[in-house]
């Protein structure tokens, strides 16, 4: 690699300490530096996540706002085992067949 090829700024430092789900992601997946913080990150930011999803699995029955739980959840760690995750999935489903199925460009391999 010549010197023109390398970064500037190593991408790393931007991420190391933001407190968010794709920080959490992009630092164990992309960097492979996860910390024992990310660990209590992860935990405080799933226990800030799940209390707010209603019974029926959605977040406050807004089909946007549980997909973009469910996505955060993924990027914490969560899989399709995780309670909220499958909750979250069946509402996502259900909502995806009954209520945008007419709607080209949706769910384009239904």
């Amino acid at each position: 690699m010549s010197m023109s090829d390398e970064l500037k700024v190593n991408p790393l430092n931007y991420v190391a300490n933001l407190e968010s789900p794709i920080s959490v992601y992009l630092r164990r997946v992309i960097f492979k530096k996860e910390t024992k913080a990310d660990e209590i990150l992860k935990r405080r930011l799933y226990e800030h996540i799940v209390p707010d999803q209603s019974l029926d699995g959605s977040w406050n029955q807004l089909f946007v706002r549980t997909a973009n739980n469910l996505w955060n959840l993924a990027l914490l760690g969560c899989d399709a085992e995780d309670k909220s995750v499958k909750k979250g999935v069946r509402m996502a489903s259900f909502n995806s067949e009954t209520r945008l199925s007419g709607l080209p460009g949706f769910f384009p391999f239904n």
